[in-house]
């Protein structure tokens, strides 16, 4: 214990000796600066959108995700917005500008109808569905992808602490049943779910299926429906009731700078967005021919 004390206040030192050295403490106040400008001087909801390849990229998205609509309406499908699609929606009445990505929710009901009707009706398109921990659409050339999650809904107490600890637990169980399995085995996933995360007589909430990102987010029944459009680049899609406070629940401080790196989703090694080019396909004429594409 004695020795561990001395190596721990050994580290503590050379990690303020470097500090000094190298002036991390100096570039922070910087970082720090540039954040403070940003977030008083230059709204972010007037940040101008992607240029080049990602915004390419963004605009055949578009299309896919209009196509999803129309599918989900024929269909019969219930869908909403979620995770950076939303916040992109609200934030900017479209994509984020460096995003690249898409990201849909759906009642696990509609969820579970979704993984078997779905993969016909984009096959057909020259889509690939690929059913993990979540519903994924995608076309292998172009890169261009559709991210379809589960939000579930449960009775509960009154203690979200107390759920989120055994939505915890739950998530933690599916590692360890799963992992490195790549998730490719979900039948179990359901029951396991039911056991851990049991129904106790309150209030009904939904929350997001915990199995994609090991956190749970609840929301009231009155936040998600009834359902209602939003803009989304030049379309309308469907969004939360309350999607300020959806939004506002997964992202805290949704209205400034984001802290983090920005990171672009990529397949190896290749950013998502230039796959297209990598494969010598051209967006352009990828997001003509989805626009041509209505679904009835």
């Amino acid at each position: 214990m004695f020795i561990k004390k001395i190596i721990k206040n050994i580290k503590e030192k050379i990690r303020n000796k470097l500090k000094v050295m190298i002036g991390i403490d100096i570039i922070q106040e910087e970082i720090d600066s540039v954040y403070y400008i940003l977030d008083k001087g230059i709204d972010i909801k007037a940040f101008p959108k992607a240029e080049g390849a990602l915004r390419e990229y963004q605009l055949a998205e578009t299309e896919l995700l209009r196509i999803f609509h129309e599918v989900c309406r024929k269909l019969n499908l219930t869908y909403w917005l979620d995770w950076g699609t939303l916040l992109g929606a609200v934030r900017h009445n479209g994509f984020i500008p460096w995003d690249d990505d898409l990201d849909v929710a759906m009642p696990r009901e509609d969820y579970n109808k979704a993984k078997t009707v779905l993969v016909d009706e984009f096959s057909r398109l020259g889509f690939n569905t690929v059913i993990k921990n979540a519903i994924y659409i995608w076309n292998e050339k172009i890169g261009v992808a559709l991210d379809i999650f589960a939000v579930d809904s449960v009775e509960y107490d009154g203690d979200i602490v107390k759920l989120q600890k055994k939505a915890k637990d739950f998530y933690s169980e599916c590692i360890r049943i799963y992992e490195p399995g790549g998730w490719r085995n979900m039948e179990d996933v359901d029951e396991l779910r039911e056991k851990m995360i049991p129904a106790e007589k309150g209030k009904l909430i939904y929350y997001n299926a915990v199995e994609t990102c090991g956190r749970l987010y609840a929301f009231k029944p009155e936040d998600i429906f009834p359902l209602k459009k939003h803009t989304f680049e030049q379309y309308e899609f469907f969004v939360p009731n309350n999607e300020n406070v959806y939004v506002g629940t997964q992202y805290s401080d949704y209205l400034s700078y984001p802290r983090q790196g920005i990171l672009h989703h990529a397949k190896s090694g290749v950013p998502i967005y230039l796959k297209a080019a990598e494969n010598n396909e051209s967006l352009v004429d990828f997001t003509a021919k989805l626009s041509e594409i209505s679904i009835n």
